[in-house]
């Protein structure tokens, strides 16, 4: 068992946050995260729980909150939103136990993790789409939350297979920009997608429209518009990756 040191809080966060992924290109509620995150670090330094079984209990917590809105309950919401707020900020603790114990092993990094967030969008609009349906009776939300899960997860599966196409190719000119990437500026529209996209329909960003959309009691518009998001992003995405395509033939 490991034990943790005298170092406070600021050593923590100098040593485990700013030498995360994202570094200073957090988004707002990344950085709320963050600031609770190190806390719970801390606590499970010492502790035998690893990095993947800290991925593991974030998700049993995310499934548990998003399962409340099932229930028409604002009560029942609000501790929903509560325990996916809660696992985001496990997960951002798996990362930051892992620098703590300079453990970033690859099968955490590119396959628990990754999969953990593919259990997240795939469950994301069904809880919330069941509960709209039962409250109102109106069936249209049950395939507006099918078709926005399956335009997420299409768009996360091609992002997949571009990787493996890209991971193929060694010149540097055909090499993919990493889908988290801020994007230079010089492209406005390009810049505010990528503001948009990991602000508002990441994993992360979503937690703050889920929160707001849960105290006006209009759940049924968080899941029209984010599946109308993920539908906009799988179109984007395609393209770009239509026209990456274009140029690797042309190349070859």
């Amino acid at each position: 068992m490991n034990t943790l040191p005298k170092i406070n809080i600021r050593d923590l966060r100098e040593r485990l946050q700013k030498t995360a992924p994202e570094g200073d290109r957090e988004t707002f509620v990344a950085r709320t995260i963050r600031f609770f995150s190190i806390y719970v670090t801390r606590l499970l330094i010492p502790t035998p729980i690893t990095p993947n079984m800290i991925t593991v209990i974030s998700v049993l917590v995310y499934l548990a909150g998003i399962s409340m809105f099932i229930f028409s309950g604002l009560r029942e919401q609000l501790i929903g939103v509560g325990l996916v707020y809660g696992s985001i900020i496990l997960d951002a603790c798996d990362g930051e136990v892992a620098r703590w114990r300079k453990n970033t092993g690859f099968v955490g990094s590119a396959f628990v993790e990754p999969f953990s967030h593919d259990v997240q969008y795939a469950f994301l609009l069904a809880p919330l789409a069941i509960g709209v349906y039962i409250a109102t009776q109106d069936i249209t939300i049950l395939a507006v939350g099918f078709a926005g899960t399956l335009a997420k997860l299409l768009t996360r599966f091609l992002q997949v297979r571009m990787d493996g196409l890209m991971s193929l190719q060694t010149s540097e000119q055909l090499s993919a920009m990493p889908s988290n990437a801020k994007p230079k500026r010089e492209s406005f529209i390009r810049w505010l997608y990528w503001i948009v996209n990991r602000n508002i329909f990441s994993s992360v960003g979503m937690v703050l429209p889920l929160l707001v959309f849960t105290l006006i009691g209009r759940i049924d518009i968080f899941v029209w518009m984010y599946a109308i998001g993920f539908l906009g992003i799988l179109v984007l995405q395609s393209g770009k990756k239509v026209a990456l395509i274009n140029r690797v033939n042309k190349s070859i």
